[in-house]
């Protein structure tokens, strides 16, 4: 909670069922990769941005 009285909550997505339970980091990626092309196509984010993150994605395959 800060000064102001207001609380800051973040929401993670839980990969797995098992307390501890390892994914492969490739699975991990993937499922990154693909959501966030997911949302370039869905939401208004400008071309060059879009290009941006798809250049980001290229290089990390490299």
């Amino acid at each position: 909670m800060n000064k102001s009285g207001q609380k800051d909550i973040i929401k993670v997505k839980k990969f797995g069922e098992d307390m501890g339970e390892s994914i492969p980091f490739s699975e991990v990626y993937r499922n990154y990769k693909n959501s966030e092309y997911q949302r370039l196509e869905e939401e208004e984010i400008p071309p060059n941005m879009k290009e941006i993150v798809k250049k980001y994605f290229i290089k990390l395959d490299e």
